[in-house]
């Protein structure tokens, strides 16, 4: 089993390919501790190797909240998989000329802030806890090579593309 024992995070875990990413790591030995916006009915009931939490990644308590649980269940924390993200099209996204400051803020909420602030905390508990981790965080093709006839979405784009560089920042910050 690839992921025997090892204590995962997955910020985006309750639907879409998060959901795909917590069957996987359950089934290859992972512990998961999966954040998400709603609960479901159809997701599968919290036990030994899952726990659920509900909650707004845009806003540092739910981080600190899916930590307080991975500690408490499974007692380290091995890695965090960030998915969490979205559109930000109803709040005025779109392409530039359209694109509204509202449409802006919302998207890179969504998209960048979360990931800075699921990184950030995940950083600080490893620091602490003298093992490595692992942190990957799922960006969007749109990041690096724009769509413009099929998504004009400047803002989701850009804050994707923010994703790529937090990413790589924080690798090399890493090998120091």
């Amino acid at each position: 089993m690839l992921l025997k024992e090892k204590n995962i995070i997955i910020a985006g875990g309750t639907s879409g390919i998060g959901l795909a990413a917590v069957h996987f790591f359950i089934e290859q030995g992972a512990n998961v501790v999966s954040i998400g916006k709603t609960s479901d009915e159809n997701l599968p009931h919290a036990n030994a190797k899952l726990q659920w939490l509900f909650g707004d990644l845009r806003k540092e308590e739910t981080i600190q909240q899916a930590i307080k649980i991975c500690l408490e269940h499974y007692k380290t924390i091995d890695g965090l998989l960030h998915i969490a993200g979205g559109s930000g099209r109803t709040f005025g996204d779109g392409p530039l000329h359209e694109l509204t400051e509202e449409g802006w803020e919302k998207t890179w909420q969504l998209n960048a802030t979360s990931t800075m602030l699921s990184n950030k905390a995940i950083i600080n508990v490893m620091m602490h806890q003298h093992h490595a981790g692992s942190i990957v965080n799922i960006s969007s093709v749109l990041a690096s090579h724009p769509s413009p006839h099929y998504f004009t979405t400047h803002a989701y784009a850009a804050s994707k593309a923010a994703i790529l560089g937090l990413s790589s920042s924080v690798e090399c910050l890493s090998r120091e």
